[in-house]
């Protein structure tokens, strides 16, 4: 009984390893088998197959990443220019409150940092490009 028990205390807590073992598993058998079909109408070995699927689904991610960079960059950009605004915005919104003053006596603010550069420079600790 404590082994049982012991074994589903131990797949409760490794669920989002198994579900991501799982996936694996199941893109696997899914490459595996497109990599057959191409192999069975090009006459190809199932290695090289399997080798152009990959390449066409990498190709084919590239593409997709091509094709809408531009529309990402603009959001980004959007998203750089309004979020100083809205931040300031929430941290009035939050200043008013009894609560809220209290943790902004407590939060030393001064080091927040607004520009996704920054936060990204912060965040890897690398120095800006010049």
């Amino acid at each position: 009984m404590t082994l049982v028990g012991l074994t589903v205390l131990f797949l409760w807590l490794t669920l989002q390893v198994d579900l991501v073992i799982f996936a694996g598993v199941l893109f696997a058998i899914s490459l595996r088998r497109a990599a057959e079909a191409l192999s069975r109408q090009t006459r190809l070995p199932v290695g090289w197959a399997l080798f152009a699927v990959v390449l066409l689904i990498m190709i084919f991610f590239a593409g997709i990443g091509w094709f809408f960079s531009q529309s990402i960059a603009s959001q980004i950009d959007q998203l750089s220019e309004q979020l100083p605004a809205a931040a300031e915005k929430v941290g009035n919104i939050i200043s008013q409150s009894d609560l809220g003053k209290a943790l902004i006596r407590h939060l030393d603010t001064g080091n927040l940092q607004t520009s996704p550069a920054s936060v990204l420079q912060g965040s890897s600790g690398s120095r800006p490009i010049s």
